[in-house]
């Protein structure tokens, strides 16, 4: 693999938190007023770290032991939260908007493929500027029926009508990023600069890692 095979590509598909933009601290807090409506109290908000990532459903499953019918509960607070408060507790990564418009200069199709509640978007987009930017946005379901990163990007490449998976490349802060895209025969770039780790993306088979959104330019336009 070169960096030539990986800006030859049509379709660049992006995880949206921790990747596109840090809205970790809004996750963060939405995930407390969530478990705090269960009586769970959170000492350091460093602790729901992560919730950055992966669907919410799981999250409260793994780490708290929530049956499904109490996570669908805990997510409904944490939109509730989030929704008012935590959306607009976050930036775009400095560098992100220069390189959608240059990725579109270069005719790429730019789909966006988040476990993000669909229900935010565009809004998110337009208050960051950057909704002309995605010719595809797909985020999970409002009721849990799209929330795995496998649902989600099984659900992008039929809108996008991929006929061939080798066309396109995956880039994304998390292991479940990768293991999303690899279910699909699709390579991935880890990105460092979100919420993930050299060893969680070497453990999960990322093709290639990017330090910073530099090191992305690179390896997207060469």
């Amino acid at each position: 693999m070169d960096y030539k095979t990986v800006k030859d590509r049509k379709f660049i598909i992006f995880d949206f938190d921790g990747t596109i933009y840090d809205s970790g601290p809004g996750v963060m807090k939405g995930a407390r007023y969530a478990l705090e409506s269960f009586g769970i109290k959170v000492g350091d908000l460093e602790e729901l770290r992560g919730f950055n990532g992966p669907p919410l459903w799981d999250s409260f499953m793994e780490f708290y032991g929530f049956t499904w019918e109490q996570a669908d509960i805990a997510v409904k607070k944490y939109r509730e939260y989030y929704e008012a408060e935590g959306i607009k507790d976050g930036m775009i990564y400095t560098g992100i908007p220069e390189l959608l418009r240059d990725l579109k200069r270069s005719n790429k199709t730019l789909i966006l493929a988040t476990s993000k509640s669909q229900h935010y978007f565009p809004r998110i987009l337009e208050n960051l500027g950057i909704e002309d930017c995605f010719d595809i946005v797909v985020g999970s379901s409002s009721d849990g029926s799209r929330s795995s990163k496998e649902d989600v990007l099984d659900y992008a490449l039929k809108l996008a009508g991929i006929t061939d998976n080798s066309d396109a490349v995956m880039v994304g802060d998390r292991k479940f990023d990768v293991i999303g895209a690899r279910a699909f025969g699709i390579e991935t770039i880890g990105v460092l600069y979100g919420y993930g780790s050299r060893e969680e993306f070497e453990a999960a088979g990322a093709d290639y890692i990017a330090e910073d959104i530099e090191a992305l330019r690179r390896l997207l336009l060469g």
